[in-house]
């Protein structure tokens, strides 16, 4: 997952609009094939997502030489009944839970660890 823009933006004014943008394109590139956000153990019910259900909040970042880290909550929808098949709308639980993306300053690429995880 290459994070280039967030990395080239960090400590900068447009650091979190180009987190939330690439974060974005991730979810959008096969989130639920893939977990990408490792949410399958976070899952309660169904395990099926609402595909447009997610937001994140910055909840702080961290540098060293070789990387930086970025810790988010994540706030995702996961549907609470298997098939809403007599007509009536999907009902969606909301969930929370923490992420760390790691960003390589080299090469950009991020990958993301549960909780703390990563931690310097």
């Amino acid at each position: 997952m290459n994070f280039r823009k967030t990395l080239n933006s960090f400590n900068q004014g447009n650091f979190q609009h180009c987190l939330q943008d690439e974060l974005k394109y991730l979810l959008n590139d096969a989130l639920l094939s893939e977990d990408k956000l490792l949410l399958k153990t976070e899952m309660q019910y169904t395990g099926m997502l609402k595909p447009d259900g997610f937001s994140f909040s910055l909840m702080s970042t961290s540098e060293n030489c070789d990387s930086i880290t970025i810790r988010l909550g994540v706030y995702f929808e996961e549907m609470m009944t298997t098939c809403p098949c007599s007509g009536e709308e999907a009902e969606y639980a909301n969930l929370f839970c923490n992420r760390a993306l790691i960003i390589d300053k080299k090469t950009a690429q991020g990958i993301i660890t549960k909780g703390n995880q990563g931690e310097e």
